[in-house]
């Protein structure tokens, strides 16, 4: 295993040095580039950052776009993300989630962030491109890196892959204009986190600290809504960090009356489905209903209760 560990290393290094040096070159967008990454595997929270400033740049009169590889999906190569005209299978939850909730928006998904951001160009000109996990995807040109860490699991313990979590060193975050810490539930551990993050980052490094606030209880037909406080559920999840996401449904108030957790990105069978009590409401997460969304899962939760629970940032201190 440390034969293994100290080969992935090593080709990680390669890989950065030979960008650094400009060996290989990476290629501009041709707008300006932010990537929304992260260095560990698993779940950090990326989308709702990549939504938070989607809409910054928004609100300032610019014209926004998102690229992704499409975690997850079974299709390949370039597609513009309609939702009207696929489902998680085409585009992935990720891009689907962020397709609606900014319909003005060009979004896109394609594994080649170049390819991808050419072509988008030619569907459409926009100012400001948000990438979706390239802080490793070197050959394309980033204007800002902002990088995001899951508060419930920080790096300083943790490993290189393949032994742990971590794509690269947590030395790697020196290259980071902005380092978010995510799901941070008490403001009081921020002096603490903002020493041990001081040693890794560069002077350059702006270091913000947020939670994810969630929203009312979504009906997944209906859309109507009610606070959390005033449901009783069964709980599911395929996201990277469930658990928290449990944790937060029970601060709110909602009654739990189970709880089944699945893999991150978690494509749901029938007999996913059928595990769960038919006597008691459903409810997951945005990601979730996206990715349950056209299929043929959808159709058996119809005489379903079922919400889903939306979420925004709430920032401690100072906004980026």
């Amino acid at each position: 295993m440390t034969y293994g560990l100290g080969i992935f290393q090593a080709i990680v290094w390669c890989r950065r040095y030979l960008y650094e040096t400009s060996i290989l070159k990476t290629k501009n967008a041709e707008a300006y580039t932010i990537s929304i990454g992260n260095i560990s595997t698993g779940g950090t929270g990326k989308t709702p950052v990549a939504m938070y400033f989607m809409e910054k740049h928004l609100k300032t009169g610019k014209k926004v776009a998102y690229l992704s590889r499409g975690y997850g999906r079974k299709s390949k190569g370039f597609l513009e993300v309609i939702p009207q005209k696929g489902n998680a299978f085409d585009f992935g939850e990720e891009s689907l989630l962020v397709a609606n909730r900014f319909p003005s928006c060009l979004v896109a998904v394609c594994e080649n962030r170049v390819e991808g951001a050419k072509k988008m160009k030619q569907i459409a000109d926009f100012d400001i491109l948000i990438l979706d996990d390239a802080f490793q995807h070197f050959p394309i040109y980033r204007d800002e890196d902002i990088v995001v860490i899951d508060a419930q699991k920080l790096p300083f313990e943790d490993k290189m892959l393949p032994t742990g979590r971590l794509r690269e060193p947590i030395s790697a975050l020196q290259r980071a204009d902005i380092l978010i810490i995510n799901k941070l539930q008490d403001n009081k551990q921020i002096p603490v986190l903002k020493q041990k993050f001081a040693p890794y980052i560069g002077g350059h490094t702006q270091l913000f600290f947020c939670c994810p606030k969630l929203g009312n209880a979504t009906a997944f037909f209906s859309k109507e809504t009610k606070p959390l406080s005033a449901v009783s559920a069964t709980v599911f999840a395929g996201i990277g960090n469930p658990d928290f996401f449990l944790t937060q449904l029970k601060m709110a108030g909602l009654n739990v009356i189970d709880f089944f957790p699945f893999p991150d990105h978690h494509f749901y069978q029938p007999e996913d489905i059928s595990k769960m009590p038919e006597n008691v409401a459903l409810i997951t997460t945005e990601k979730d209903f996206y990715r349950i969304a056209n299929t043929p899962i959808f159709d058996l939760l119809k005489n379903r209760e079922i919400y889903y629970v939306a979420m925004e940032l709430a920032w401690w201190q100072d906004l980026p």
